[in-house]
Order: structure tokens, then sequence, then C-alpha cells
């Protein structure tokens, strides 16, 4: 049985951009590590989110039916997570789906808790201000204008399920990850007391939808449709699925409904609440969020073609900080820094000055003795990466990683293998290749979560077999005598 980590599922309206690509690769690099350290086989979940008012308004626009848009859009998502997760095994649901519509309608039909009454508003929280010398009414919580409606539709009882939410995040499991988030957390169930939630819209108002069971005139609201879309790929209802409960990644934009509204709707149908919630924060453009009207998006295909997908998994890794809740700048100008000062100079370079040696075919398979201090050294490495992995703090991984790699370097340096050669010191060369050899072996299996493809190209020219990140795979004595080690001539990061 396999358990899984999900990303959001992209809602369609628009094009994937770069927090999208963040997302998928976050939980991507947290399903790598699971499945690299021997735990739980673990299955990567992602998606599009494809009903509700947005997508009709959307497809009028560009002239087409909602469905053709999702079509278009999903295309587009799917074809992101191809390329950002390097071809991982992963599924991929959309909620238009003849699948998730069965889990929809068994959801609601379980749950005996929704009543209808009229809604007077769908924002309780609401002020009113000047735009364009109009007085209007927008949302406290999102700054969006909103519209006074009054409709019949079907409510659930939020209010039942906050105090069971609130001790569950209040909890030893600690739920959410950062910790930061939790407080604001508890403050948004404190403010909510008696409210209970909408959960259907007016058929005539949102027609695409997943209809209300046994109600023609309404469709249910496209955010119980959506998160829904968690059991969904479990297997749900059927009693064969998948390990559940799972991790979730998410943006910290919809923490409210992933943190408060899904636990409650998961209580009230019996199931078990997530194992882990891991919010993360945004990306902006010189601290401003990126909008397409002010021509500040960055296009992640773009960033893919003029650097790579491992340039962006690395840089996205290493910057994006899970341990703080502030958002954080990118620009093209410091992915293209970042590529050339890490990952060209120390990765890449270590690379071909290892394996652009006209010996490097000739080092010794094993050598022996390995002293104490070489075992200790990586020994300690291992257990600080491997902590900072299972912690998702994959920019301390990044940080451990290059301090390793400067180390390697140096040592190359200053030992000068050419020298050892023409000198035919063949014992001390002999031990500098081995230890340089086993280094960087250890430095690409753990940086196979991270950067995935230039990874995978090392341990081939190294003809590693076994990149299970074991406590044995990870200290130094790997013997090579089955190892088909290859010479290489071009670069493993090309200039830019």
């Amino acid at each position: 049985m396999k358990s899984f980590i999900s990303t959001p599922i992209f809602y369609v309206n628009a094009e994937p951009h770069i927090g999208h690509a963040y997302s998928l690769i976050l939980a991507d690099t947290i399903t790598r590590v699971r499945n690299l350290c021997g735990a739980e086989k673990t299955l990567l979940v992602t998606g599009t989110d494809e009903h509700g008012q947005k997508i009709m308004q959307a497809s009028l626009s560009r002239k087409m039916t909602p469905k053709e848009l999702c079509d278009q859009q999903s295309g587009h998502f799917h074809r992101l997570a191809n390329i950002v997760t390097h071809n991982n095994v992963f599924d991929f649901i959309r909620t238009t789906e003849p699948r998730h519509k069965e889990s929809v309608l068994h959801f609601w039909g379980s749950h005996k808790g929704w009543y209808c009454t009229e809604d007077e508003a769908f924002y309780t929280n609401v002020k009113e201000v000047t735009i364009d010398n109009e007085r209007v009414m927008v949302s406290e919580e999102t700054g969006r204008r909103v519209h006074m409606i009054e409709e019949p539709n079907y409510r659930f009882r939020l209010s039942k399920y906050l105090p069971a939410i609130f001790d569950w995040i209040k909890s030893s499991q600690a739920p959410l990850d950062p910790a930061v988030y939790t407080s604001e957390i508890l403050h948004t169930i404190e403010s909510l007391e008696n409210e209970d939630l909408s959960v259907s819209r007016c058929k005539s108002r949102v027609p695409w939808g997943i209809e209300v069971p046994g109600d023609p005139d309404q469709t249910i609201y496209v955010w119980l449709d959506a998160l829904i879309n968690y059991l969904t790929v479990s297997g749900y209802p059927n009693e064969e699925r998948l390990h559940w409960p799972p991790t979730h990644v998410i943006g910290k934009d919809i923490s409210k409904f992933h943190c408060i509204y899904w636990p409650a709707f998961l209580l009230s149908a019996g199931l078990s609440l997530p194992k882990k919630i891991i919010i993360h924060s945004h990306w902006t453009i010189n601290g401003r969020k990126m909008s397409k009207s002010d021509g500040n998006v960055i296009n992640p295909f773009n960033v893919i073609d003029a650097f790579g997908v491992d340039a962006l998994r690395y840089f996205l890794l290493k910057e994006g900080y899970l341990r703080r809740d502030s958002d954080i700048d990118i620009s093209a100008n410091s992915i293209s820094a970042t590529y050339k000062s890490d990952l060209m100079s120390y990765y890449g370079n270590m690379f071909s000055r290892i394996f652009k040696t006209p010996f490097v075919e000739e080092f010794p398979a094993l050598i022996e003795p390995i002293t104490e201090n070489d075992k200790e050294l990586y020994e300690e490495i291992e257990r600080w990466l491997l902590d900072a992995y299972n912690e998702c703090k994959f920019s301390q991984g990044v940080l451990i990683i290059m301090e390793m790699l400067a180390k390697v370097n140096t040592y190359f340096t200053d030992m000068k293998p050419w020298e050892l050669k023409q000198e035919k010191r063949i014992s001390h060369l002999n031990r500098v290749m081995y230890l340089t050899f086993e280094s960087f072996r250890i430095i690409s299996l753990l940086f196979q979560p991270l950067i995935p493809n230039a990874a995978s190209k090392v341990l081939d020219h190294m003809g590693i077999l076994d990149r299970k990140l074991t406590p044995e795979n990870l200290r130094i004595g790997y013997d090579y005598r089955n190892s088909n080690v290859k010479s290489l001539k071009e670069n493993l990061f090309p200039k830019k």
C-alpha cells in the first residue's frame, strides 16, 4: 500500500506560473526523499481544479466552451508536472474526470449534515472602500469586490467541528509546517465562532460544476468539490485505496481551506485528518506580487528553456526557505547568478575536473585502509543532511552539500593528482582519486532529490547502481570493481 503527497490542484483559469512550479517541485522532492530513504513507497499526486464561475468567465472571454478551456489549460499543467518532476511517476487528477464526480457524489450522499437556507452573503467580513470614485464593498480577506446575493443554498455546520480542529492543530502532532502558521490558523478558527459554510451555488449562476444529488437547481461549491480530489486519488470510496492520511503541500493563500474547511469535511465523514500540511510562501518580484497586468510574471517554461529544469529546481529549493512566512523575491538574474555560482562553478566544475582527468578510468576500485576519520566525516554529514531532508529543510541541505563540494574541490586541488601521476606515486594517487570519487558519489546521491537529472548523469558515469539514501550507501568504502566508470567530454552544466 502506497502513501501519497499532494500538491494543491491548480485552477485552470490562467497559465501555470512559478508558484505552481514550486509547489510541484517541493512535493516531488519530499516524495523522492521518502522513496530514496527506503521508507514506505510514496506517490506524488497533482492535478487541476476545473469547475466554478471563474472557469465560465475565462472560457467566454476566449470564445471557448468550459470543457475546451479545461482540456487546454490542464494540458499545460500536466506538461509542467512532467518537466519539473523529471518524469517522476505521479497521479494527475482532473475534477472533470468521472472518477472524481463519483467521489464527490458519494461524499455528499454519505453526509447528513447539509442544510438549506437563504444565504445573505458569501463573505462575512466585508468593508466599504472607494474604487474609481465609487463606494463598493470588498472582502477584508481578499480585497476583492463582493456583491450581496440572496439565494437558496446548502450549508455545512462548520461550527460543529471547529473545537476539534483547534485541538488538532495545537496537539503534539503539530500538523502545520512551518509552525509559524499555527497561530494564524488558530486565530482564524476563533474568528469564525458559530459561522457555517455555504457548500452549493444556484445552478443558474454557476452552471459549470457538479450537480447536488437530488437538486438539479444547485451545483456543489467549487472548494468542496476541489478538496475531495485528495480522496479521489486515494481510491475513495473503494475499499482498495492508497494509504490515508496524506501529506499536503500548499501555498499560504489557501491555508484556511486546507487547515480548517478540509479537516471539518473529513471529520464529518469520519475520516482521518491529514498527516501533515506543509505551507509555503509566495514568490515576488522586487517585493511585489506577480501580476499579468503589471507584466512581471515569470513563466517557468521560459526559465527551463534558458537554464534547464535542474537549475529551476535548485534555485527554488535553495531560496524557498520553509521556516519563515515572508515572501521570497525571484528574478531571471538571480536564477542565472545561482546557476553560475553553484551549479556550474561547484558541482559542474568538480565533475569536469574528475571525469576529464585522462586517467579517470584507471582509479582503484577499493583502497585499504579507510581511516576512522574518513568514516566519521561522512557519518556526520549523513546525519545532518538526512535530518534536514526529513524535516523538509532543503535550503539547509543545499548549504551542507555545497560545503562538502568546496572541501572536495580544495582537497583535489591541494593533492594535485596529475603531478602524482607524473611522479609515479601510484599509492598516493590511488588514495586521492578514490577519496575524491567517494566524496563525489556521496554528494551526487544526496543531490538526487534536488537535481535528479544532473545527479543521475553523474551516477551513470560512475557506474553506481544502488542509489538509495541508506546509511550504508552514504558511508565511504564503496567497491567499484563492478562499476563501469566512464570519462566525459561535455560539461554537466554548460555556460549560459
